[in-house]
């Protein structure tokens, strides 16, 4: 499932599911992944908008308290889930990628699922002055550097994908000029 991920996106899930974790949540929200998105420093959401500069304000502006709510959040390990709103977050930052015309699927993508639809991330985002139209935007100019290739299946996958309907007219021609001789 995660093999379109950048190792700093994957970071990212796993911080979120820390976060998910300290306040005994049931499952990973589009909170938690933005909590989880401060934590990460290596990545290209790093480049584009610096949000651990933002972390105090951010937590202050979704009420969630910096330590944990639980006796023992460390001690505890469990498989957290994504609710609904943390996989529509994960599906729109696979959107923003194929809107790059990128494979990989970075933090910045996901900053931009994150964007794309309201909930409380994103709100706590535009009240710190963050809107989708700046990242897009400085995601632009940082994908101008070069960036690191992907495999050549990963891109044959993305094309078939694009042109998905083209390729099955074309079967299709083929199949009833079978059925016919």
């Amino acid at each position: 499932m995660f093999e379109r991920y950048t190792d700093a996106a994957k970071r990212v899930i796993y911080y979120s599911r820390i976060e998910a974790n300290h306040r005994d949540d049931p499952a990973i929200s589009a909170e938690h992944l933005l909590l989880g998105l401060t934590w990460e420093t290596k990545s290209s959401r790093d480049y584009v908008f610096p949000l651990r500069d933002f972390a105090v304000d951010l937590r202050a502006l979704m009420a969630i308290p910096h330590f944990p709510s639980t006796s023992h959040p460390y001690l505890r390990d469990r498989n957290i889930p994504l609710d609904a709103i943390g996989k529509l977050v994960l599906v729109y930052g696979a959107e923003e990628a194929d809107r790059d015309g990128q494979y990989w699927i970075d933090c910045d993508h996901l900053l931009r699922g994150l964007l794309r639809f309201p909930n409380r991330a994103a709100e706590a985002l535009t009240q710190s002055g963050i809107t989708l139209a700046a990242v897009r935007k400085a995601a632009g100019e940082f994908r101008r550097l070069p960036q690191k290739p992907a495999p050549k299946w990963g891109r044959l996958r993305l094309v078939v994908r694009r042109y998905y309907y083209v390729w099955f007219f074309a079967a299709l021609v083929v199949l009833i000029s079978l059925i016919r001789c």
